[in-house]
């Protein structure tokens, strides 16, 4: 069984956690999120997947986990929007 990973935010620490999935078995980015065009072009050079909203990222099946990687002051309203009621 494969654990599907979304990325939210891919900059420096993204692409970081990016890389050290595709050394995991087991388990791959299933897609990524950033709302920077640039991000999301290095994230589709890279093989990835990258989509500009976060409903898009959380849309995508399957999705197994998501890891927030953006600036630590988004990280509440990331989490908060991505948590699912019974989904844990």
């Amino acid at each position: 069984m494969t654990l599907h990973v979304g990325i939210v935010g891919f900059g420096r620490i993204g692409a970081e956690h990016a890389g050290w999935i595709a050394q995991t078995e087991n388990v791959r980015v299933g897609r990524v999120c950033d709302f920077t065009p640039a991000r999301r072009d290095v994230a589709n050079s890279s093989g990835l997947r990258a989509v500009g909203a976060l409903d898009e990222l959380l849309s995508f099946t399957p999705l197994d986990a998501v890891l927030i990687s953006t600036p630590t002051v988004f990280h509440f309203d990331n989490a908060r929007r991505v948590w699912r009621p019974g989904s844990m």
